[in-house]
């Protein structure tokens, strides 16, 4: 009985290893996709309207986002607020800021500058290719069975 006790301690040992290492692999995705969907707000292409400073608020013109394009940043409030919860299966990517909602998914009056969605969609290809990879983990050996009856 000896040998079936460590394959089941060795087996729980590749199970922990192994869910391990897909956690990690969905960590490292929800990070590449916060910093996707945060590069996006800050930096991705703005063409929309133009607006222009106000006192005790901004210094110099707002470049607003077009439809279809990731929101603008203007106070940097929404790019600061988006935020994961790691070490869970799945991982989240959020924001508790409203207007990531309305902006993602659009209003009556505002049509959708989408960011979440598409950084996860950016990401998408290398996070399953890493999935896919055959496991970093060590085989569990079998228990030594013998014939009944042998010594």
């Amino acid at each position: 009985m000896t040998g079936m006790k460590v394959f089941s301690d060795n087996l729980k040992n590749y199970v922990k290893a192994f869910q391990g290492q897909v956690q990690k692999e969905i960590n490292t995705t929800a990070v590449k996709i916060r910093s996707t969907a945060v590069k996006s707000i800050i930096r991705g292409e703005k063409t929309g309207r133009i607006y222009p400073p106000i006192k005790n608020k901004r210094s110099k013109p707002h470049q607003a986002s077009a439809p279809g394009q990731a929101p603008a940043s203007d106070s940097g409030k929404l790019a600061s607020s988006v935020q994961m919860i790691p070490n869970e299966i799945p991982a989240y990517v959020y924001t508790n800021d409203i207007v990531g909602a309305y902006m993602e998914h659009g209003t009556k009056d505002i049509k959708p500058r989408p960011w979440l969605f598409p950084a996860a969609e950016e990401n998408r290809a290398d996070h399953l290719k890493r999935m896919k990879a055959p496991p970093n983990v060590k085989p569990v050996p079998g228990p030594e069975l013998r014939p009944e009856g042998s010594l």
